[in-house]
Formats: structure tokens, C-alpha cells, sequence
């Protein structure tokens, strides 16, 4: 009894130790599994956040490139321009080369190339197989001839210029040309005034029996030349006025 109460104590103690370890290896896994899932849903966000951020820099990265380095894009434009204007220049000495050779010489090199290329295909068909010639080609027609020239247009003369003159005169040019008339009215206007006469008589001192004015008296005087800016051409003569 005492040996079946070991063995079953024994075995008792086995089961209970391989369920603490069964309860552990869960546990670990568990906390496995967890800290898997944790670190698989923290890698996702960074993921996505990481993907968010490259849709950004990839949107915003070509807007400022071309912001800072907007010469590019200018050196580009010009690129392209400059192959255009040549390849308008290349069209338009074609187009001179041709405008200036006569009908005569395009035809006859129409004719030329042609007959080459005929003869080409000639050569060939012989070499091959016989085939119907092709039909010929016919040269355009010459261009017409460019219009005559405008006539010039005439040139609007100017008439000489004539200089006006002035027919205004002055006030006092006016009444100098205006002949000088007195009214019985105008007399009758005029008011006298009475004037204190002045009888004094001046008389050589008796003593000396000299003249008041001397000869050297009349040889310091200097006259001088007054320009009189009222010029009448009437002058007097014996109480008349002569003009």
C-alpha cells in the first residue's frame, strides 16, 4: 500500500509539473504570437506611413525642381524653338531655291529624275519579272507671275507758307494816322482859369551892361539826340495842316 501510495504521489507530482510546463510553453507563445502581432501592426504603420510620406515627396519634389532649377525648363523652350527656326529656315530655301529657278530648268529636272527612277525600275522589272511601266508623272505647272508693282504713292505736296501780317497797330499809331478834328463843341468845353500874371522884367545890371546869357553860356550847352517814338507824318506850315 505504501509502495502504490508512492508511485501514485510520484505520478501525481509528473502530471502536475508537465501541466505547469504545458501552462508555460502556452503562455510564451502566446506572448509570442502577441508580440508578433504587435510588431506586424507597428511594421504596417510605418509602412503606410512611410508610403503616405514618398506619394508626398514625389508630388511636391517636381514643382520644386522646377521652381529652383527653372532654367532648365527655360533651356528646353529654347531647344525647342531653335530646331523649329531651322527647320522653317531649311523650308524656306527650298522654297527660294525653287521660286527662283526658271519653269524650264524644274521641268527638265522633273524629267530627269523621273527617267532615272523609270530607268531604276526598268532595270529591276528585267532582273525579275516583266511588269507594266508605271504611268508617267506629270510636272505641276509653273507658279504664275508675281503681280506688277503698286504704283508709288504720290507724296501730298505742301504749299509755301505765306506770313501773315499784322494789321494790328498800336493806339497811338491810330490816332497819328487819324486826321485831327476840333468841334464848336470841344471849344466850348474848355474852361479857363485865371493865372497870376507875371510882370517881372529881368534887366541887365546897369553897372556892368552885360547880357543875362553870354556866349559861353550858349557853347556849354550840350544837346543830345532824343529818339521820339511818335513819328507824324503831317507837318505844319503857316496855320495849315498839310499832309
Amino acid at each position: 500500500m505504501k509502495a502504490k501510495k508512492s508511485l501514485t504521489s510520484v505520478s501525481d507530482s509528473q502530471v502536475n509539473s508537465n501541466k505547469d510546463l504545458a501552462v508555460e510553453t502556452c503562455n510564451t507563445n502566446t506572448e509570442r504570437l502577441y508580440s508578433s502581432s504587435r510588431s506586424a501592426s507597428l511594421l504596417n504603420a510605418v509602412g503606410k506611413f512611410l508610403q503616405q510620406c514618398q506619394l508626398r515627396i514625389s508630388q511636391i519634389l517636381p514643382g520644386f525642381c522646377s521652381v529652383l532649377l527653372f532654367w532648365r525648363v527655360y533651356a528646353q523652350r529654347v531647344e525647342i524653338l531653335h530646331q523649329k527656326v531651322d527647320e522653317l529656315q531649311k523650308e524656306l530655301q527650298l522654297l527660294r531655291s525653287n521660286a527662283l529657278l526658271p519653269p524650264e530648268s524644274r521641268c527638265s529636272g522633273c524629267h530627269g529624275t523621273t527617267f532615272m527612277h523609270h530607268h531604276q525600275q526598268s532595270s529591276a522589272a528585267l532582273h525579275r519579272s516583266p511588269q507594266p511601266p508605271p504611268p508617267p508623272i506629270i510636272c505641276p505647272p509653273a507658279p504664275p507671275p508675281p503681280p506688277p508693282p503698286l504704283p508709288p504713292i504720290p507724296v501730298p505736296q505742301r504749299l509755301p507758307l505765306v506770313p501773315k501780317h499784322r494789321t494790328n497797330h498800336s493806339s497811338l499809331q491810330d490816332k497819328i494816322d487819324r486826321h485831327v478834328t476840333v468841334t464848336l463843341k470841344d471849344l466850348q468845353a474848355v474852361k479857363l482859369r485865371k493865372v497870376a500874371a507875371n510882370n517881372k522884367v529881368w534887366i541887365s545890371p546897369a553897372e556892368k551892361q552885360t547880357p543875362l546869357v553870354t556866349l559861353s553860356d550858349l557853347q556849354k550847352v550840350r544837346l543830345r539826340r532824343v529818339q521820339c517814338s511818335v513819328l507824324s507824318p503831317k507837318r505844319r506850315s503857316s496855320g495849315r495842316l498839310v499832309q
